[in-house]
């Protein structure tokens, strides 16, 4: 992870460093790259308290985007963005004695998200859905993870020539992962929802007609 966020990053500075005097607003369509660190929250739906499994406590836990973007202004102030990306994600069970992580589960995901956006100046702010599409797991046991999960994806930026940061936030509205239990012979089914949120650096590689 440290390897590829490091590369992204030397290319970002070298692109930035090559610019000239690009404007910070674009009058066409623009493609880019980014990518950077994201942290999830799991919340668990029927928490089962009183079981001493590895249900007990799960600890926030780290993972990575890597971006390709695209940027359609609908005017002055109105853009569409739409981001199509590779997104690692764990989830750790820590000791409800000890409270350290014992385990650790790992999802991939390539997911897409389309968002309408307002700008200003430099500044701009986007919302709309997104959708992950699980590809590979790494689990400590059975799992139920679902072929895809959604959520709303909001994501707040600056962009400076070429170069743009963002922060995000992703509202999950289904589970990760679910794990059902029996339990004195009723079945009980309890549901991962992950909150992520992170920061990315990107560059934009071509498109746009610059204003001024």
């Amino acid at each position: 992870m440290k390897t590829i966020f490091s590369s992204i990053c030397v290319f970002v500075i070298l692109s930035f460093s090559g610019t000239v005097n690009y404007a910070q607003v674009t009058d066409g369509f623009s493609f880019g790259l980014k990518a950077g660190p994201n942290r999830m929250i799991t919340k668990i739906i029927n928490n089962p308290r009183s079981y001493n499994g590895q249900l007990r406590g799960i600890s926030a836990s780290n993972g990575f985007q890597i971006v390709g973007w695209a940027t359609l202004p609908i005017n002055r102030w109105l853009f569409i963005d739409t981001d199509l990306y590779f997104q690692q994600r764990e989830n750790k069970y820590d000791s409800p004695i000890t409270n350290d992580p014992y385990g650790y589960n790992s999802y991939n995901y390539a997911g897409v998200s389309g968002r309408l956006g307002v700008k200003h100046k430099r500044a701009f702010i986007s919302v709309g859905p997104e959708v992950n599409v699980l590809l590979t797991k790494k689990v400590l046991s059975a799992s139920e993870a679902p072929a895809a999960e959604w959520g709303i994806n909001a994501r707040l930026g600056y962009q400076y020539r070429r170069v743009r940061i963002e922060a995000f936030y992703t509202k999950a509205l289904s589970p990760y992962e679910q794990r059902t239990f029996e339990i004195m012979g009723n079945k009980t089914q309890y549901l991962f929802h992950g909150n992520t949120f992170g920061l990315s650096l990107g560059v934009k590689l071509f498109g746009g007609k610059e204003r001024r």
